[in-house]
């Protein structure tokens, strides 16, 4: 299961620090009207959290599961939330579903796993 949590946890890594970008990025393009800036202020500080969780789960701590855990289960919830028009997100794509299943079973294996297991 150590292996497991590595892998997870470099994916996460990588997942994350990619997301970070793009909404730095999307900062850049600042309109005042926009009512989901507040959302995007909420990512902007949830991904580099999940970057730090995922290298600290590379480096076997047990904190960074129940931290990579959260911020999966919190992209989840933004996903399903989507399907409100104040999101204005297209929730029904492909890739959005399969990165929603992943992100559901590896925070699933994450937080499941033997209680005193070090990651």
């Amino acid at each position: 299961m150590k292996t497991a949590h590595q892998i997870l946890g470099a994916i996460w890594m990588i997942i994350c620090v990619y997301f970070f970008a793009i909404q730095v990025h999307a900062m850049y393009r600042f309109h005042p009207d926009r009512l989901g800036h507040c959302i995007d202020i909420f990512f902007v500080f949830l991904f580099p959290a999940g970057a730090v969780a995922g290298f600290f789960l590379l480096l076997r701590a047990r904190w960074a599961r129940i931290v990579v855990s959260i911020v999966a289960l919190l992209i989840v919830t933004a996903s399903v939330m989507g399907l409100f028009a104040f999101f204005n997100a297209q929730p029904f794509s492909f890739v959005g579903l399969a990165f929603d299943i992943f992100a559901l079973v590896s925070a699933g294996v994450l937080l499941f796993s033997r209680k005193y297991a070090v990651a």
